[in-house]
């Protein structure tokens, strides 16, 4: 599948994930109540943090994948079991510890009004774990381009659980029993996309090998390089809303929350355009196609810039509109918050292109991470008494994303123009 055809899928994909989301909200807030629905937002922001377990893992296994075709080398196969198992392992460790200590931490979010928040706690992290392990099984799908099917996947896995919670909840009106129907419709929803690929796979992957000491070892190094940026590239949101929800409440990251989605829900359209970079990327560095691969980076880069503007003109045109359709008389409330988080999110994405081309080899996921490092960290500036309402706080961030992103695109620049159609950097 082509690098555009791809593309056109993922944005066909994200547009219809991005539609269910944004008409979803109204019935979260009409079912959960703003309290309760920020609540929620909260605990499956904090349940983010433990992405910090991927270490980088998927997007390494993305590139054994693409060599499994290019170098027939098998042992993607036993990297992945390998890594499904550990993650299973540490992982319910990790989510049982957050659950028996919720009491202790949850104070601090304002959480201790949830009943049985520990089996909230093991709901919320149940779907992030199960989330991330289907990121290991989806490597096979990202590194051979096949988007329609993971995209079908990813849309069943992001609505499908949404929807079970929010009937639980309107049953049940508990939101433990919400997040664990939630995370058993995901269970189900894996095990089928498991199953299916196990079958498509079942020839090639029967022939898999055990790496040599050395090769096991050079994979370890190769997944630690990409897990710093990715952790920053995941933490930001949840990094943002553990801070609104210390200072502010639930209510507050309620309304943090319905501001994400609509934002976030447009943005998708455009980063889905880029996703499959990574994936060609990494195939052109194979072939040592140095002189596409450049043509590719500049390509994408004008592109995002492009889109970025396009972005926030029609949003800050036509949000005040949409609120209002979108929310009727809650729009008052989330109509400030939106206009800043606008400019935070459109600082985010000049450099979507580079950060996928910049993923690709060891100093560029440096960069990625120091830029990811200067973002997530602005925002604990907002934690000073100085910052008074959530307004504030967003702008902290905002700032801090604009220098991020600055980071990320000044450096892309010099490194793509200096490289040599050899593969080699001008003036060595």
């Amino acid at each position: 599948m082509s690098v555009r055809r791809a593309a056109l899928i993922n944005m066909t994909f994200s547009l219809g994930s991005s539609a269910m989301n944004i008409a979803l909200v109204p019935l979260f807030l009409s079912v959960y109540g703003l309290r309760v629905y920020g609540a929620l937002s909260l605990l499956t922001a904090v349940s983010q943090y433990f992405s910090i377990l991927d270490l980088g893992l998927s997007s390494a296994l993305v590139r054994h994948r693409v060599r499994v075709r290019s170098h027939g080398d098998p042992t993607y196969f036993y990297y992945r079991r390998l890594m499904v198992k550990y993650f299973l392992l540490v992982g319910l460790v990790v989510v049982g510890t957050a659950a028996v200590t919720a009491l202790t931490w949850g104070t601090h979010l304002h959480l201790d009004g949830i009943p049985r928040l520990w089996l909230a706690v093991l709901g919320a992290g149940a779907l992030t774990l199960l989330s991330l392990i289907g990121t290991f099984y989806n490597s096979a799908l990202v590194a051979e381009i096949r988007f329609t099917y993971l995209n079908s996947f990813n849309l069943a896995r992001n609505i499908g659980p949404q929807v079970a919670s929010v009937l639980a909840y309107s049953k049940s009106n508990d939101l433990a029993v919400s997040l664990t129907a939630g995370a058993l419709c995901s269970l189900v929803l894996l095990v089928v996309h498991v199953a299916r690929l196990h079958k498509q796979e079942l020839v090639i992957s029967q022939v898999s090998s055990i790496p040599e000491r050395r090769e096991f070892f050079q994979f370890l190094k190769e997944s630690l390089g990409f897990s710093a940026q990715t952790f920053f590239s995941v933490i930001m949101i949840p990094l943002l809303q553990t801070v609104v929800g210390v200072k502010f409440g639930s209510e507050a990251n309620g309304l943090v929350e319905v501001a994400r989605r609509l934002l976030f829900a447009f943005r998708r359209l455009i980063e889905a355009a880029f996703v499959p970079l990574f994936a060609r990327a990494n195939q052109l560095i194979e072939l040592r196609d140095t002189q596409r691969l450049k043509r590719l980076a500049i390509e994408s880069s004008l592109l995002s810039a492009i889109l970025s503007i396009v972005y926030f003109v029609s949003l800050r045109v036509s949000t005040p509109w949409i609120l209002s359709v979108w929310l009727g008389n809650a729009a008052t409330a989330v109509r400030p918050i939106t206009a800043v988080f606008l400019i935070w999110v459109t600082f985010t994405m000049p450099h979507i292109a580079v950060y996928q081309l910049l993923s690709t080899f060891h100093k560029g996921r440096v960069i990625n991470t120091l830029a990811g490092a200067v973002s997530s960290g602005a925002v604990l500036f907002a934690l000073l008494p100085v910052v008074h309402t959530v307004v504030q706080t967003l702008v902290v961030y905002a700032s801090g994303t604009f220098l991020g992103a600055a980071i990320t695109l000044l450096y892309s620049a010099m490194y793509f123009s200096a490289l040599r159609d050899d593969g080699g950097m001008k003036g060595t």
